[in-house]
Formats: C-alpha cells, sequence, structure tokens
C-alpha cells in the first residue's frame, strides 16, 4: 500500500462512517435493485472517488442489469468481466489491497443469534480500520 492508498482507505472510511444503512446499496449508485453485501462498499467507490473509477455495465438484458466498478481511465471489455476478480481489481487499484485484505468486501458477518448477516457500512469501516492500522505500522511501499 501507498500513502496515497492509505489516504483513500481513510477518505472511503469517513464515507462509510456517514452512509445511513438504508444507503448502503448498490440501487443509490447505480439505479438498479438493491443487494446489501460488503461489495457494495466497492459499489459506492464512484461517488467517493468519482475522478478515478466508474460504473460500466456489463450485463444488459431486459430481465437482468448488472454493472461493475472500473477504473476509469482501463473500461474494461464485457467478455473478461468477472464480478469477483473486479470488486478484487478495484480494492486493489484504489487500495492497494492484496487479494486476503480484499476479501472484507465479500466476508459474511457473523452473529451468534442470527448466523450470518448482510454487513453494516460501519462494519466494513471497522475492517478498513483494521487494514489501514497494519499499513500504518509496518510502513508504506513509497515512503
Amino acid at each position: 500500500m501507498t500513502f496515497r492508498q492509505y489516504c483513500r482507505v481513510l477518505k472511503m472510511i469517513r464515507f462509510l462512517d456517514h452512509v445511513p444503512l438504508e444507503e448502503f446499496n448498490l440501487n443509490v449508485v447505480l439505479r438498479e435493485r438493491s443487494c446489501r453485501t460488503v461489495a457494495c462498499a466497492i459499489g459506492m467507490t464512484p461517488r467517493v472517488f468519482p475522478d478515478l473509477v466508474q460504473t460500466q455495465l456489463y450485463h444488459n438484458r431486459p430481465d437482468h442489469r448488472r454493472f461493475i466498478v472500473v477504473p476509469k481511465d482501463e473500461p474494461v471489455d464485457e467478455d473478461d468481466l468477472f464480478v469477483p476478480d473486479s470488486v478484487r481489481k478495484i480494492a486493489k487499484y484504489l487500495f492497494g489491497f492484496s487479494r486476503e485484505e480484499s476479501l472484507i468486501f465479500f466476508a459474511c458477518y457473523y452473529d451468534d443469534t442470527y448466523g450470518c448477516v448482510s454487513a453494516t457500512p460501519g462494519m466494513v469501516a471497522q475492517e478498513m480500520r483494521k487494514i489501514a492500522r497494519k499499513w500504518r505500522k509496518r510502513g508504506f511501499e513509497d515512503v
């Protein structure tokens, strides 16, 4: 992780800290259906980093439209898109997250009573804080 990517992580955390639960879905960004998964944090990155990433339609059928987040300077061919890979790519591109670190965007959160539960913006922000602290202690790749 570079210092610039670390600063982006902090910016994303601040954003997630203020996202109401009802807005934590891709519907807000993409005007499509809600998913309320942890990957919605990546779905919100175009709102936080509009100069770096954008949404791109990758599956367009009358009954099923899907979008994906891609780097603004590298639109992706529809045949090359696979959602988990694209989320990891954006997590690496924006934040410098490793493959393992990017899994926080897919992780299922567990509750003793309910088992697997949907993520909240605060849950994702907390996991991002842990990664940011680790990198701050370890040092940045470009400093």
